[in-house]
């Protein structure tokens, strides 16, 4: 079994108890001649060549607003001044050194123009590949040879002056990424020895070793194993990314409102909001129960699209029904949860809507309950939509008892007579896409099962 090997300015121990690693020993990082093995002692790393800003760019960075921003890995940005010259690596074949950043706070899309590195290539100027990784949450190490796929490659051929500096490499073709992805996994490959500083302190942190990972087939390592699992707990990889924002920014307010007495539904209206740019894009939206269900008949299940064109208006509107009813009950949630975004980033992905009980003594009547008015009841079987006029979709309220049996049909006529489209309403609130109509009039007809029909007019408007 090959050895795994640390390179620093001064030649250090390696305890030759590792299971994993056997004969392990330190090398000197100029001269790379091996400290011989089997000894016990450790000597106190001293700084070498450590540079405190960003002086070895490569490449020309792109173009980057005012509004990019760094961020470190949990160890620390490489380039406040790590403390050590450490280079973990196996000797002879492929080091892979791999490290995570914490990128769940970001807000909407972001491009990933950059990763900074440490530098310590032991002397040498080996070819290097960054690969870049997301991790929706799963918590699993990615590794190229278990599935994954890096969402982004660069590489970069590294240069023996540059050891002890803190290198950045531009990346031609930017990763994308939004909130979606917890943490970035950054992946620093070398064919031949190794490029990448390990070192035992970074601008006063200490590592915990359980957070890097190292990748060496030559040392049975040929999926990642923590630096913490084979003995070197007290080193670290510091990487930082630079992350632009590339796109519009999509959110979802909460909505609290009372739930309404008697019969019918009232409307708890979600603005989605676009920033950032007004840039073409869209999300899909669907509800989901919380303490309030719809097994329970407490609000309506609702899923669709929403579609920002270039320009034009940075707010589109979800509504979605709930029902009123007299039962006693304690306050209750549901939510509106936004997917699958197109050209945009999910910023606030998540909107709560709270139906807060209202279900009290009636303000007027006498015993007879059918004979009680209650505050914001719908004392009359109307069939409603809304908004009107509209750019893009429709909402239709109809009676609850029409819509049980799923036989409420919905016809649309234009100004001419002539029909447009049919569909049926299974729910208490449909949703009707109107966004490929022309500008105009058009005649909603709704007919129930009973024969019961019922007209509204709407405007399309561009």
């Amino acid at each position: 079994m090959k050895n795994i090997y640390f390179s620093q300015s001064k030649l250090f121990f390696l305890c030759s108890f590792f299971c994993l690693f056997l004969g392990s020993i330190f090398v000197n990082a100029q001269t790379i001649s091996p400290y011989p093995p089997g000894t016990n002692s450790l000597t106190k790393p001293t700084n070498t060549k450590i540079k405190n800003q960003k002086s070895n760019r490569v490449d020309t960075p792109q173009a980057e607003s005012s509004s990019c921003y760094e961020l470190a890995g949990s160890f620390c940005a490489p380039c406040d001044d790590p403390q050590s010259g450490y280079a973990l690596h196996c000797t002879g074949g492929t080091n892979q050194l791999i490290h995570p950043i914490d990128v769940s706070g970001i807000g909407g899309l972001n491009e990933v123009t950059e990763i900074c590195y440490m530098q310590e290539s032991s002397g040498l100027g080996p070819l290097l590949t960054i690969n870049l990784y997301c991790d929706p949450g799963g918590g699993t190490v990615p590794y190229d040879g278990g599935g994954f796929t890096p969402i982004a490659s660069q590489s970069y051929q590294s240069s023996a002056s540059d050891d002890g500096s803190c290198v950045c490499v531009t990346f031609t073709s930017p990763a994308t990424i939004d909130g979606s992805c917890s943490k970035l996994w950054v992946e620093i490959v070398t064919n031949t020895g190794i490029v990448v500083a390990t070192p035992n302190q970074c601008a006063g942190n200490t590592p915990s070793g359980i957070d890097s990972y190292i990748v060496a087939p030559n040392c049975n390592a040929p999926t990642p194993v923590t630096f913490a699992s084979v003995g070197f707990g007290y080193l670290g990889i510091p990487y930082s990314a630079t992350l632009c924002p590339a796109g519009p920014s999509i959110s979802i307010n909460n909505v609290t409102k009372a739930e309404g007495n008697w019969w019918g539904v009232t409307i708890f209206k979600f603005d989605v909001t676009r920033s950032e740019t007004t840039d073409a894009c869209s999300v899909d939206y669907s509800t989901a129960d919380g303490s309030a269900t719809t097994a329970d008949n407490d609000y309506n299940t609702l899923t669709g699209t929403l579609h920002w064109s270039n320009g034009g208006s940075d707010v589109k509107s979800i509504w979605v029904a709930v029902r009123k009813d007299n039962k006693g009950e304690p306050d209750e949630n549901f939510f509106v949860n936004l997917s699958n975004p197109v050209d945009c980033g999910i910023d606030d992905g998540t909107g709560e809507g709270t139906i807060l009980n209202d279900d009290g003594a009636p303000l007027i009547g006498n015993n007879d309950p059918t004979q009680h008015v209650y505050a914001n009841s719908q004392t009359s079987e109307e069939v409603s939509i809304f908004p009107n006029p509209s750019k893009s979709d429709i909402n239709v309220i109809v009676p609850e008892k029409w819509a049980e049996n799923d036989t409420v049909k919905a016809s649309i006529f234009n100004n001419m007579g002539q029909l447009v489209n049919t569909l049926n309403l299974s729910q208490t609130q449909g949703h009707i896409d109107i966004s490929d109509l022309p500008q105009g009039v058009y005649n909603l007809v709704i007919l129930n099962a009973d024969g019961q029909k019922t007209t509204k007019k709407f405007l399309k408007i561009n």
